[in-house]
């Protein structure tokens, strides 16, 4: 079951690759998986992960390249906004919250590293994460929110660390791979640039 292109299931095209998949991911970080078994009762999987593993709860949310994760003690709030009410500072999208503007990014312009609109849904909303806490919050506008899981998060490669936005990878329960975004770095180097122009555009306000 563990092979590329395996099916149980009767009649079918082989074409399975999620078991192949995990027992890949783990092996990188150390991990093994294995399976047991039970005539008449199934069969059980067993997952042994390395203790630099943490488990972490993340909010999961969709991008045009799929899914990335949140560290969910960094996420202030998860919304829907009407797009109509988004505030434009010299091109910068700003959205009013908790009585103070913050600055709108979308997660697809963090992971591509070039401007993208904002794209608000069907019904004209826009998803939101609000990250950051105080003066250091920002609103990342994402295509969906998926919701919390709780998932294994491993060390960080040593490679990732030229990734600014990208503080490491998770493996989710079918085989995806997933990147957590590095929220530090996005508060503390997007929005020092981001609240130079705000200040900027205060002063020239009569």
């Amino acid at each position: 079951v563990f092979m590329r292109h395996v099916s149980v299931a009767p009649g079918e095209q082989p074409r399975g690759s999620g078991l192949a998949e995990m027992r890949q991911q783990l092996g990188r970080i150390g991990g093994t998986i294995s399976v047991t078994n039970l005539p008449g009762a199934g069969a059980v999987f067993t997952l042994t992960l390395p203790q630099s593993v943490a488990m972490q709860d993340m909010l999961l949310v969709r991008s045009v390249r799929g899914l990335s994760a949140i560290p969910e003690r960094h996420v202030a709030e998860a919304l829907k906004v009407p797009a109509v009410s988004i505030q434009y500072l010299q091109d910068q999208p700003a959205l009013s919250y908790q009585h103070a503007v913050i600055p709108v990014v979308s997660i697809d312009a963090l992971l591509s590293g070039r401007p993208v609109p904002l794209q608000a849904n069907a019904e004209g909303f826009l998803e939101v994460a609000v990250i950051g806490t105080g003066q250091n919050r920002l609103a990342v506008a994402v295509r969906q929110i998926e919701g919390i899981r709780r998932v294994f998060v491993p060390e960080p490669h040593p490679a990732m660390a030229s990734i600014g936005h990208v503080g490491g990878a998770t493996l989710l329960g079918d085989g995806s791979l997933v990147y957590i975004l590095n929220i530090d770095y996005l508060t503390e180097n997007l929005y020092n640039g981001i609240h130079a122009l705000y200040q900027s555009q205060a002063g020239s306000q009569p």
